[in-house]
C-alpha cells in the first residue's frame, strides 16, 4: 500500500495504477497451493500484481516458489505458527502493497481472466468495495461434480 493512500477510496483509485494483492492462506496443502499460483501466473490481460502466500503453521514448510515455473510473478512466502485463517489473511494484509487486496484459498484455481474482470468491475463501479468471485467446482470426478452442484446451490 502506497504510504497516505486509501485502498476504499473511489477517487484515490481512479488516479493510480490499478496493483492487485493477492492473498493466499495455506496449511498442509502444497499441492493445491502449486495448482492455484500455476493460475495465477497465467493471467490473461491483468494488471500489476503480488502474490502473498502466508503459511499457517503446514508441518512441511512452504517453500518459495520456482520462479523458472511462475515467471516474473512476484510471489512472497510468510510463515507463522498455526493460527488460523483470520491470522493468516491478516499477516497477508500487512505485508501487502497492492491497493486492491483478494482473498483466495489454496485449493482455488482462479479463471484465466479472473484479475482483468475485476479490473474491469472496479473501473465501472468506482463506489463498490466488496467484491465475491463466483465459485465452481471441477468436472473431474463425481466429488468434483458433487461440490459443483452444493456450490451452484449456494
Amino acid at each position: 500500500m502506497v504510504p497516505g493512500s486509501d485502498r476504499n477510496n473511489p477517487a484515490a483509485r481512479s488516479t493510480q495504477s490499478l496493483q492487485f494483492s493477492v492473498i493466499v492462506a495455506v496449511r498442509d496443502a502444497a499441492q493445491e497451493l502449486c495448482r492455484c499460483l500455476h493460475a495465477l501466473a497465467t493471467q490473461e490481460n491483468a494488471g500489476t500484481f503480488e502474490v502473498i502466500v502466508v503459511d499457517d503453521g503446514s508441518r512441511v514448510p512452504i517453500s518459495p516458489p520456482d520462479h523458472e515455473i511462475y515467471g516474473q510473478m512476484s510471489v512472497q512466502v510468510h510463515r507463522q505458527v498455526p493460527l488460523g485463517i483470520a491470522a493468516a489473511r491478516n499477516l497477508g494484509i500487512s505485508k501487502s502493497s497492492g491497493e486492491t487486496l483478494i482473498f483466495v484459498d489454496a485449493d482455488c484455481v482462479a479463471d484465466p481472466h479472473m484479475l482483468a474482470h475485476l479490473e474491469r468491475r472496479l473501473a465501472a463501479e468506482q463506489k463498490t468495495i466488496a467484491f465475491q468471485f463466483s465459485l465452481q467446482g471441477g468436472t473431474g470426478c463425481l466429488t468434483d461434480r458433487l461440490e459443483g452442484l452444493r456450490l451452484g446451490a449456494i
